[in-house]
């Protein structure tokens, strides 16, 4: 691990400097009141000039006195911006100061300490959870100023190199070389983690176990920004960090590393279950035991919703196999299983009914600030799941039609409704949050699919795009909505 000349590590220094950083701005740029009444009084040229007290009237009682004309220096009014929080909130006010502006990036030591300032830039701006302090560079700072494993260490510097890339000009000479260096430790990574993972001993502590998780996870968040295609971030996410959860088994969520790594890995799970219709561990009896005992602590409403969600995924799967050898145009009744997994619909149906009771407070998608951001991704999930868990049903309704079996099926009015509100709280959460844009591909997915007017398709191209200038798998998803559209076009015409 590479060390600076004061013995402290670059990855622990990079860390530190952006902490301090984030609190000199504050107690800078708070340290004025412009609205606390205090009135400023200025000396006359005069009086400046000779070093003198001066009684702030003009005339003075000093050039009075010396029977000169007295001249006051105009002062030149500025409109200063005084930041409450550093993103979100800000008043203006007419003040006299020179204010303290903190740096785009510090001036590091090693290119390095370049990349992983923008690891943490990275982590700023894709919050996974919603939560405040959990975010990728807060949970990783402990293990940063501990020991560290050299494939987690390049994992974290492929994404701070990608930033990087991002925040400098089209024209920047640096260009070329940070695509280099973000590749090259993307590379070095995937070695260094098949290498780490060949001479692991028998028994491995839960430490090391979680550093292993950690940079298979990074190493899917750098392909979903640098990759058009998804291939590569599945390989990762399926076969390293889902099956490695899987193979460490709950346990591991018992630590406080694991914990935290499993905080944020469990929302990017359920995303790619409900993106490609895919069951997933998270539905086995012990993760699901594991997950009542530490939301039984700490019960939030996205807790419950992911849930809800990770359900509605592994019934998918069962209503497949349960019409898989089933005649759309055959007269013969539901089958015993069909029974079961339209009850088992209806279950979740209420499960989304009750949750709507107990947090749905609605969320105004035209607010200048986004208060609970844990709240507005639980909406929009909310929304996004509803028409899932209907289409899970309608899309072959052909099958559940004119028999007597009840499905969780919504009205084309709710659907749109639905529709609409994922739209603007997608839109609300790419201007006014933190939140990741990459949490936003499946609700816009699902919502995009059943999008009939061109209107609501231009819309969802325009949110796509945007998200898209942060993660380039968006083509991926913005072309299989395309399909969609093209077929339904074909089908209508």
């Amino acid at each position: 691990m590479p060390y600076a000349d004061n013995g402290v590590s670059v990855l622990a220094r990079s860390f530190l400097l952006q902490d301090t950083c984030r609190s000199k701005f504050a107690k800078m740029v708070m340290r004025l009141g412009p609205f606390d009444g205090r009135k400023r009084r200025f000396r006359c040229i005069g009086c400046s000039k000779a070093h003198l007290k001066c009684s702030g009237k003009q005339p003075c009682t000093v050039c009075t006195k010396k029977g000169v004309e007295c001249i006051f220096e105009k002062a030149e009014s500025s409109k200063v911006i005084i930041h409450r929080d550093t993103r979100t909130h800000q008043t203006a006010a007419s003040f006299r100061v020179t204010t303290w502006k903190p740096p785009i990036s510090p001036q590091p030591i090693t290119e390095q300490e370049v990349f992983l300032f923008y690891f943490g830039d990275f982590s700023k701006y894709n919050n996974l959870t919603g939560r405040k302090g959990h975010g990728l560079a807060d949970d990783v700072k402990g293990l940063a100023l501990s020991r560290r494993d050299a494939h987690l260490t390049d994992a974290m510097l492929s994404i701070g190199a990608l930033q990087a890339l991002k925040r400098i000009s089209e024209d920047d000479e640096r260009r070329r070389k940070y695509f280099y260096s973000a590749v090259k430790h993307y590379s070095q990574a995937v070695v260094g983690l098949k290498e780490h993972i060949r001479m692991l001993p028998a028994t491995v502590d839960d430490d090391r176990q979680t550093n292993i998780l950690w940079t298979t996870f990074f190493l899917g968040l750098f392909e979903l920004v640098n990759q058009i295609y998804a291939e590569a971030w599945l390989q990762h996410m399926i076969h390293g960090t889902a099956r490695g959860l899987e193979a460490a088994g709950p346990s591991l969520c018992t630590t406080d590393n694991g914990r935290r790594f499993f905080q944020q890995a469990r929302v990017m799970e359920v995303c790619r279950s409900i993106f490609f219709n895919s069951p997933t561990f998270l539905t086995a009896p012990d993760w699901m035991h594991m997950l009542r005992r530490l939301s039984s602590k700490e019960r939030l409403p996205l807790d419950s919703l992911l849930d809800i969600i990770v359900m509605c995924t592994s019934l998918r799967v069962k209503i497949e196999k349960a019409l898989a050898d089933r005649d759309a145009l055959s007269c013969e009744p539901p089958s015993e299983e069909m029974y079961a997994v339209a009850a088992d619909g209806m279950k979740l149906r209420r499960a989304l009914v009750v949750w709507q009771e107990s947090y749905g407070e609605p969320i105004d998608a035209r607010s200048t600030m986004v208060e609970d951001e844990a709240m507005l991704l639980c909406h929009i999930f909310f929304a996004a799941v509803s028409i899932y868990l209907s289409g899970a049903f309608d899309y072959e309704t052909e099958h559940w039609v004119g028999h007597d079996v009840q499905i969780p099926t919504l009205s084309e009015v709710e659907i749109n409704q639905h529709r609409q509100d994922t739209m603007d709280l997608v839109d609300l959460g790419m201007k006014r949050s933190s939140l990741s844009p990459v949490l936003f591909l499946f609700p816009l997915h699902i919502a995009g699919a059943r999008a009939t007017s061109e209107r609501d398709r231009t819309r969802i191209r325009i949110l796509l795009e945007a998200i898209g200038k942060r993660f380039a798998v968006v083509t991926a998803v913005r072309n299989s909505l395309e399909v969609v559209w093209d077929h339904r076009k074909a089908v209508e015409a």
